[in-house]
């Protein structure tokens, strides 16, 4: 018996056939928070946001909604059509409906249970990311407000009292959802189906055992979120207030006195510039995981930072981030890009067998609506589509770079991904079709669009890049000659050949890791559509400047990181061998591809240990950048020293970070410094790596340049002692710290060796000034370098 039920919004009216199966158009909401629950459903197709005010996550096919609501008697959540959606509606008003419902079939029971584990799981990492954002904001505003206040004490400037700072308190969260339950449901939701639907369709009482239990920890968990996101908010008007004072307007207005009289503070500077970060950092986070839109006014903060830094009134915007909104100018753009997937296809000139093949591939993937299935045939529908892009890819720029060809729609095909302008929005074509991509050279890395990059590889201006295997160009060609028995003449050939560089550049590099940094493990194709985007391309965009300014925020912290020594020699005046610091800096290539990974592919290029390393990000970011950065910095610290002790890198008869670190883990149950407790813990972090050492230690890492460099105790005491010999907190940081015992004490080698180097490089330049040499400024650099950071 077929009956309807009526669910009413603001501006909407939905009929549900109950006990029938309902299609409804994108963007309707069905469920309404707080209402009393009616029904429950089983999605057949499509996907449905679920949000609340402290948290949105997704459900694709195969998933059960309003479950976990009848145990609350209400919808705790609303629950909108993200495609055009077909679901089956059960009646159900309590836990005896769904008893019925799954009595009834008992196939239910397993994607009941499934559904409500991957909920736990989704709303749980919601729950750590904000749990970890709202006590690391909060850190962060404490300190920053102290050091503004201090600053304006010593400068005799009077400061903005800011009493939503003042009046905060640490978030406190006591609740009874982590523990082993949860931790419980959360691996159940990396079990197959095909494990759990035979186990629960065993009987009811099983399943609705679980069920219950899964209901009150997603209840508990929606609460805590709601709680968090709503504090977050309070920490949020303390960094940015259009109408009360906040810790940006009065950073910026002290800045300005001290600017009139035409003095500078470049703390204040620094502090301002790590403070719009993290508004930026904090409004996504709240956009993308509680669907809270902060409305920050992007006007007035540019002003407020361009007047800063310029001393005038007057605002220079950024050229990236501002759009034309004329309309006529979208439809001159959707004119110029028309046929796009034609057009490109085309210009590549490969056989229309794979033109073709591809555009009827296109077609077939836009019928795909659950991009996260983990169908086969829709896998492997997405590796065909992969293979066959990276072909016409080739083709395309080989084409584009012998014509010179700056065309606006090649440029973004190559860039960005850009395949056919049916995929995105009006809006996002706009975005992207104004996306700035000359190179900018400011800021000590050079960052790279993959178009100019392969162009640097394919002229010989750039080596090629390591393969998976960790072996570079020149060893791969030498593997190639063994393997098929080269003559001398064929592996000149190919060290020399620029097509066979740039082949494989695209295999070996680019293919290889754009899956891997775009984070999408299943349904990944390698071209841009809508769905990728979750905020406006704008706001996504990776720039020089975003990465840069990430790099020298680390370096604030991690002085040393691109430091290394090598020998120096300069035998025409009378240097034969010299131990110099040099610092030097990665090459940083932008994958067009949106993600939220970074890479750290290699630490040094050949064999030269003054070589630049490379760092890969995608060319549009979906996540905060400061992590992301920190990790891949963790990774280089350990790859370079790896690679400057060979093998001995994990040799404690010869100290380094490698070593001394390989060291503390192999004998880690051993260490008296260690409590069970920590040991205990230690062991978890392992396990947690995978028994990877490298991985090990950037945990380690992340928590040293982010908590402890302000003074916030999280590590042991072994791991302390490591980090401060080889990886050293900036001056100012260390001045700061070592008042406190542990820091003074975990310090003290660093403080010996580096006074051991300085007394070993005064004794050479008195040796060198004795034998009339001129010290040559490398060196005169490096005594400096040790002087003085």
């Amino acid at each position: 018996m077929k009956e309807t039920i009526t669910y009413r919004g603001d501006k909407m009216e939905t009929v549900l056939n109950v006990n029938a199966v309902n299609q409804l158009e994108k963007g309707t909401c069905f469920y309404m928070e707080s209402q009393t629950v009616d029904t429950i459903c089983l999605i057949l197709k499509g996907r449905v946001l679920i949000k609340n005010s402290g948290m949105q996550i997704t459900a694709g096919s195969g998933s059960f909604l309003g479950i976990c609501d009848l145990y609350a008697g209400k919808y705790q959540a609303s629950y909108m059509a993200l495609d055009n959606l077909v679901l089956y509606a059960f009646p159900a008003k309590s836990a005896d409906d769904l008893s019925v419902i799954l009595s009834a079939n008992k196939e239910y029971r397993g994607l009941a249970v499934a559904s409500q584990s991957k909920m736990i799981r989704e709303i749980d990492k919601i729950y750590t990311a904000l749990l970890k954002s709202a006590e690391e904001l909060h850190g962060f505003l404490m300190a920053s407000y102290r050091k503004y206040r201090h600053i304006g004490e010593q400068t005799g400037y009077q400061t903005l009292p800011v009493p939503l700072i003042e009046e905060l308190e640490a978030f406190s969260h006591e609740t009874g959802v982590a523990g082993g339950l949860l931790a419980y449901y959360v691996e159940c939701a990396a079990m197959p189906l095909e494990i759990q639907k035979p186990y629960y369709a065993f009987g009811n009482e099983i399943c609705l055992k679980h069920i219950g239990e899964q209901g009150d920890i997603i209840t508990r968990l929606m609460i805590e979120c709601t709680e968090i996101a709503c504090y977050i908010c309070e920490l949020f008007q303390g960094l940015y207030h259009e109408e009360e004072p906040c810790l940006m307007i009065g950073i910026a207005n002290l800045a300005k006195d001290i600017n009139r009289i035409g003095g500078k503070n470049n703390d204040l500077i620094d502090m301002l510039d790590v403070v719009i970060d993290k508004i930026n950092v904090t409004e996504r986070l709240l956009l993308d995981k509680a669907g809270f839109d902060m409305k920050v006014n992007r006007t007035l903060l540019e002003e407020t930072y361009f007047e800063l830094l310029s001393g005038t009134g007057q605002s220079e915007k950024s050229e990236e981030l501002v759009l034309d909104d004329n309309g006529d100018d979208i439809e001159e753009i959707k004119m110029e890009l028309k046929d796009s997937l034609k057009k490109i296809l085309e210009y590549s000139g490969l056989p229309d067998e794979i033109t073709d093949e591809f555009e009827s591939q296109l077609i077939a993937f836009g019928a795909i609506k659950d991009l996260i299935s983990s169908d086969e045939k829709a896998r492997a529908l997405c590796r065909s589509l992969t293979g066959l892009y990276y072909q016409i890819y080739e083709a395309v720029f080989l084409k584009a770079y012998k014509e010179k060809d700056k065309t606006r729609m090649i440029d973004m095909f190559l860039n960005f991904g850009y395949l056919d302008e049916r995929l995105l929005t009006d809006s996002q074509l706009a975005e992207l079709y104004h996306l700035n991509t000359d190179p900018e050279e400011d800021g000590p890395c050079r960052v790279y669009f993959i178009r100019e990059w392969l162009t640097k590889i394919y002229e010989k201006e750039k080596e090629p890049s390591k393969t998976e295997f960790d072996m570079d160009f020149a060893e791969f060609v030498r593997d190639k000659a063994r393997k098929e028995k080269l003559t001398d003449e064929e592996i000149r050939h190919y060290q020399e050949d620029a097509l066979f560089r740039l082949e494989h550049e695209i295999k070996n590099m680019f293919t290889y890791n754009n899956r891997s940094i775009s984070g999408r493990m299943g349904g990944f194709v390698p071209f841009l559509y809508s769905e990728l985007f979750m905020r406006s391309i704008h706001k996504q965009i990776l720039t020089a400047r975003d990465i840069n300014a990430a790099v020298n925020r680390l370096r604030l912290v991690d002085y040393s990181v691109f430091y290394r020594e090598r020998v120096f020699s300069d035998v025409e005046n009378g240097i034969n061998k010299e131990y110099i610091a040099e610092e030097v800096f990665p090459d940083i290539i932008l994958l067009p591809v949106p993600g939220s990974n970074g890479i750290m592919w290699q630490e040094i290029t050949g064999k030269k240990r003054n070589t630049s390393g490379r760092f890969l990000f995608p060319v549009f970011m979906d996540v905060p950048m400061e992590d992301i950065m920190a990790a891949v910095l963790g990774r280089f610290r350990w790859e370079l020293c790896r690679t400057i002790q060979g093998s001995a890198w994990n040799n404690i008869k010869y100290p380094s970070l490698t070593s001394e670190y390989s060291d503390y883990i192999q004998f880690y149950r051993k260490n008296r410094d260690l409590s069970e407790e920590k040991k205990e813990k230690l062991k978890m972090q392992i396990q947690k790596a995978r028994g990877s050492l490298r991985e090990v230690f950037v945990a380690d890492y992340l928590i040293w340049v982010k908590f402890e460099a302000f003074g916030s105790l999280r590590l042991n005491k072994v791991v302390r002692g490591i980090m401060a010999t080889y990886c050293p907190f900036a001056k100012a940081l260390r001045e700061k710290v070592e008042n406190q015992p542990l820091f003074a004490e975990a310090m003290e080698k660093y403080k010996r060796e580096k006074n051991k180097k300085i007394k070993e490089l005064e004794l050479r330049f008195r040796a060198l000034e004795k034998e009339n040499v001129t010290i040559p400024v490398e060196v005169i650099d490096t005594l400096a370098f040790y002087r003085e950071t």
